[in-house]
């Protein structure tokens, strides 16, 4: 954890237990939420009215991570290195999101009518999430900031706000009787942005100054592009099958599919959480056992959570989602796997991006995203949303292993350490104990 003096970053290493929760809590509020609009859609709409907004709303999560072209980790980066935010930075930053943005979301505008496989509700949605696009990346690049200097308790309660946000706007439209595919999309797509106005309490003066080295645009380019290929080819791991099942396959086989993906995201709640203070902590001061140790930890949080999911799953799942969707009870445990799977090698991957090998992390994912798209071409024509669960698996764990296989020889990290759990780990449950330790390491 960090705190702002005087437009600095003071590290703070005895508070990064409470820099977990904090991000823990930001991060379970967006599947926490989506999972009730998931429930929602599916009852009010059905499988193939879920499918619409799902084919709507696909093309906008895959242009905001490419619109962002990596900025807003660059931007953790260099804050969490140097302390505070330069002008120079902030003048890159905002001309990427704001050029960058426009120009991506008149693109995938342009490309409705090829994505919506003919549908004009999708085409029509698909229209209005555009227009979200700039507004949400300029909420992932203020977050930027503020993980760099360690706010995890406003990042959390911007993630919150911009959650909740879309689950009210779907109750508001479910009591004035007009909640449809395509107003649904709106929603969604334009929940986000109503989490900037949290950001109106960052501390501007003191996080924008000239202190730290200054670097030239191309600097901050270099690393930012060498982050957003990894981007761009984790979102299309994530959410390219949702965009291609419709013109494969059909909306039906789609909606199935989304139930078990928003299931299997609150999964991602654990992995994202330590990977994104990880990320930060280890970009201010590299520790090697800290990473491997939350690897592990992480795996076993997960663990227990695909557990006790996956039992339980045919007795709630057909109750909330609808007796439409108990074919997607196996997806779903199936889709947990496959979160599970990737969750060594994320933190890993956060390792790699902190210590100045962000395209390593990227080279991983690409390899990853390119077995994953072959497999669904091959998988989910005869398959349907079983092919595209399968090609999630493969793709996730084949990313994940590469990520620790990099750690290996650029850092010399055993492949052993970020699997299993150790005796010694139980003991990092102890808050106090683990602060005690880094604050003496510290000393």
């Amino acid at each position: 954890m960090v705190r702002i003096v005087w437009g600095k970053v003071v590290k703070n290493s005895s508070r990064m237990w409470p820099s977990f929760a904090s991000n823990g809590f930001g991060n379970l509020a967006p599947p926490f939420f989506m999972l009730f609009v998931s429930v929602l859609l599916a009852r009010e709409l059905g499988v193939d009215g879920r499918g619409e907004v799902g084919a709507a709303v696909a093309p906008y999560l895959l242009a905001t991570s490419i619109a962002a072209f990596g900025v807003p980790d660059a931007v953790t980066y260099f804050v969490a290195r140097h302390g505070g935010v330069t002008r120079q930075l902030a003048r890159f930053a905002t001309a990427i999101m704001a050029g960058g943005g426009a120009a991506v979301a008149v693109a995938f505008f342009c490309l409705r009518g090829v994505l919506s496989g003919g549908l004009p509700s999708v085409a029509t949605g698909m229209a209005w999430a555009s227009l979200a696009i700039v507004p949400v990346l300029f909420v992932g690049l203020v977050r930027g900031v503020a993980a760099g200097l360690g706010l995890w308790r406003l990042v959390a309660t911007e993630k919150f706000v911009g959650a909740a946000s879309r689950l009210i706007a779907i109750l508001i439209l479910q009591l004035m009787n007009e909640l449809n595919s395509v107003n649904a999309a709106i929603a969604i797509a334009f929940g986000p942005a109503v989490g900037l106005v949290v950001y109106l309490g960052l501390p501007y003066s003191s996080s924008v100054c000239d202190i730290g080295p200054r670097h030239r645009y191309s600097v901050y380019g270099k690393y930012s592009m060498k982050i957003w290929i990894g981007s761009i080819a984790g979102i299309l791991l994530m959410r390219i099958d949702q965009v291609l099942i419709v013109p494969l396959s059909d909306v039906f086989e789609l909606g199935l599919y989304i139930v078990a993906v928003n299931v299997g995201e609150v999964i991602l709640v654990v992995s994202n959480t330590v990977r994104e203070v990880i990320f930060s902590a280890d970009a201010q001061k590299s520790d090697d056992k800290r990473l491997a140790r939350a690897a592990r930890l992480t795996a076993l949080a997960s663990g227990i959570l695909v557990l006790l999911i996956s039992v339980s799953a045919p007795i709630w799942f057909p109750t909330v989602f609808g007796e439409e969707f108990r074919d997607a009870t196996p997806l779903a445990v199936v889709m947990l796997i496959a979160v599970l799977l990737g969750v060594p090698g994320s933190i890993a991957g956060a390792g790699l991006s902190a210590r100045g090998k962000p395209e390593l992390r990227s080279i991983a994912l690409v390899i990853a995203c390119v077995l994953n798209v072959a497999l669904l071409l091959v998988l989910v024509p005869p398959w349907g949303a079983w092919g595209a669960v399968l090609a999630t698996l493969l793709g996730n764990l084949l990313s994940s292993n590469l990520n620790v296989v990099f750690m290996k020889r650029n850092f010399g990290h055993r492949f052993r350490d970020y699997y299993g759990i150790r005796y010694t780990d139980f003991s990092a449950l102890n808050l106090r104990a683990i602060s005690a330790r880094e604050v003496s390491s510290e000393r």
